[in-house]
């Protein structure tokens, strides 16, 4: 799939100091044609969102849209103070229908109008289903990516839209899982990086807050949980600082004379010239991690992430057995590291080990 949305920044942001997983985000290159230029093979498994989930996530929202959107005013109307019956909507996805290059950038047109008119302080809907932003990567329009809030709702006390992150994860006891919950709150936070780069023109930029509007669903089928709002300030921060990457490693590429990289197999050529850092996260969120380990053979970082933290980034796996073995300590990290890696091998009865059982 390609990783040229808010999917491939947020895998940015869980390895920031991967040059190769920001430069798939940039040459808009899928990873699975990555994975197949490295290991000259077809990758095995399963990747990409199950179809199941899909299928829940496309239906939920669609219970939301239908009937003028009647489920999705009732459930927003006690959060923005807005009688249901009095929000008004418009949907950009049945005015301009279709995924195609053409259909977004129809349908970014019809939301900068509607942004224009909110700066000019004409009348604009309250909710606008499926708009469509876009968010410059790198300092420069050809780096600019689309970007689609399910909804942007107006606030009308400071007269801006706020982003609405619907998903169909259910809240139990007031509760979402903690993986779900954070995927939504950053990609929550991209759309509002979006959304802030199309108000700035516009001198209306200060009045959006660090905040968007989240709808999960509740247990009982495909009702929705009560909409709430969440301050999103830490995940700003990191995707601002993921914006920074991108544009590092936009940087680095035009310094190897590779910006204009625009398929797999140029993309592997350039991959040993690229920084990769693999950890425990690679292995459940990107079709390279395997490769990415092979290259990492002497690092710590084999080991996980507990154990690269330990090491630190100066001492490789070879070296980290010679102090074990008692080999001399030539600056203070080592003078600690040695004694504590014997002192951590005494406890252990190696032969139970073997079997699978700590001593």
């Amino acid at each position: 799939m390609s990783l040229s949305g808010a999917r491939g920044l947020i895998r940015v942001a869980h390895n920031p100091t991967c040059e190769l997983q920001a430069a798939m985000m940039l040459t808009r290159v899928r990873e699975q044609d990555v994975y197949l230029a490295l290991a000259g093979t077809a990758y095995p498994g399963e990747y990409g969102e199950r179809v199941s989930a899909r299928r829940r996530g496309a239906q939920f929202e669609k219970n939301l849209y239908q009937d003028g959107a009647a489920v999705l005013r009732g459930t927003l109307a006690p959060l923005l103070g807005v009688a249901a019956d009095d929000l008004t909507v418009r949907d950009l996805s049945e005015e301009v229908r279709g995924s195609s290059t053409a259909a977004m950038e129809e349908r970014a047109r019809r939301t900068d109008r509607i942004l224009m008119d909110l700066a000019a302080d004409r009348i604009v809907p309250d909710l606008l289903i499926q708009p469509q932003l876009q968010l410059t990567l790198a300092g420069n329009l050809a780096s600019a990516i689309f970007i689609a809030p399910d909804v942007l709702a107006l606030d009308r006390q400071r007269h801006v839209y706020l982003p609405v992150e619907i998903k169909s994860f259910i809240v139990r006891d007031g509760v979402v899982a903690q993986g779900d919950r954070d995927g939504a709150r950053r990609q929550a936070a991209i759309q509002l990086l979006a959304l802030a780069q199309e108000l700035i023109p516009l001198g209306i930029a200060d009045r959006l807050p660090e905040a968007a509007i989240f709808i999960f669903a509740s247990p009982f089928g495909m009702r929705p949980h009560p909409a709430f709002a969440e301050q999103l300030s830490a995940e700003l921060f990191e995707m601002r600082r993921v914006l920074d990457t991108m544009a590092q490693v936009r940087t680095h590429l035009q310094a190897l004379g590779a910006d204009a990289i625009a398929d797999a197999e140029a993309l592997a050529l350039a991959a040993p010239r690229l920084a990769t850092t693999y950890q425990e996260s690679c292995v459940a969120g990107c079709l390279l991690a395997q490769i990415c380990r092979q290259h990492a053979a002497a690092q710590p970082t084999i080991l996980g992430d507990r154990a690269a933290q330990t090491l630190g980034e100066t001492i490789d796996l070879p070296r980290a057995l010679a102090l074990l073995h008692g080999a001399p300590a030539t600056d203070e990290r080592e003078a600690w590291l040695g004694p504590a890696l014997r002192e951590a091998a005494a406890r252990f009865d190696w032969s139970t080990v073997v079997q699978g059982r700590a001593a």
